[in-house]
């Protein structure tokens, strides 16, 4: 009996004194994310903020950190004799 009270005791210690570390919150900018546009193939897109428009062309890309209420109009126009063949939409999360 004595045993226990004094494993007792001392497993009411530890909880009592792991209870008294402060922890710290940490928020994730979960207002942030990421976007990148890659142009592959005959043909430009033009990324407009509606402060600024971004051109693109073939090989380039573009990367930048956007809050989640960013409009962007995003117009892809393929060269004559070409289409488009796909957009692509990646790591969406909602």
């Amino acid at each position: 009996m004595r045993k226990a009270k004094r494993y007792l005791g001392l497993v009411l210690a530890c909880v009592l004194s792991v209870s008294n570390i402060p922890l710290k919150t940490v928020l994730a900018d979960s207002d942030i994310s990421s976007l990148e546009v890659s142009v592959v193939g005959d043909g430009d897109v033009i990324i407009d903020d509606f402060e600024s428009k971004y051109p693109l062309e073939s090989g380039d890309t573009f990367k930048a950190n956007v809050t989640l209420d960013t409009h962007l109009k995003i117009t892809a126009n393929s060269k004559p004799g070409s289409s488009i063949k796909e957009v692509t939409l990646t790591n969406i999360r909602r």
